[in-house]
């Protein structure tokens, strides 16, 4: 329902009555429509943040071989489509412009960024290699960047994606073989 409504648009009763659920069952267990978003974001993360995770487990190689990193980054990360990520930028936007939800979105960001920067200690670990900046920088650079770029695609696609591009660019500048 958040999808095809936005954020805004999307009343409660329409969310409840989408899922099966009383209206009062969502206050029960959510409390508020922005509690129940982040939930809804926290299970999104966690389900694509495995998913990539158990992809790239597959062979540290494939920490190095770009167009495959972006595949899978793509594929996993970015959804399948334009409204989902259309929701995003307009809870981001809501969150900047009520201080009450921006506490809130930037501790569910520094989780998914601590998150993002374990994930490429372990996996830096596994193939043998250092980074040149702390994970929680390289991790906050690339998500801002996919972030950027996705904005980018979604815009005008017939201009491409930059992401391999972005990653054929910042992976040698950020990896040192041990």
């Amino acid at each position: 329902m958040f999808a095809r409504r936005g954020f805004a648009g999307a009343s409660l009763d329409e969310i409840a009555d989408a899922a099966g659920f009383t209206r009062g069952a969502i206050y029960k267990n959510f409390g508020s429509k922005e509690e129940l978003f982040y939930a809804v974001g926290d299970r999104w993360n966690d389900i694509t943040l495995e998913a990539f995770d158990a992809q790239l487990s597959g062979g540290s190689e494939d920490m190095f071989d770009v167009p495959k990193l972006a595949a899978m980054w793509r594929d996993t990360m970015w959804g399948s489509d334009a409204e989902f990520f259309a929701l995003e930028l307009e809870f981001t936007l809501y969150a900047i412009r009520n201080p009450e939800v921006r506490e809130r979105f930037v501790a569910q960001r520094r989780k998914n960024l601590a998150r993002i920067a374990r994930f490429i200690d372990d996996h830096a670990e596994a193939a043998g290699v250092s980074l040149k900046v702390p994970a929680d920088t390289l991790a906050r650079i690339l998500l801002d960047a996919s972030d950027g770029i996705r904005l980018a695609v979604h815009i005008d696609p017939a201009e491409g994606d930059l992401y391999e591009k972005f990653l054929e660019m910042i992976l040698p500048a950020i990896f040192t073989e041990d």
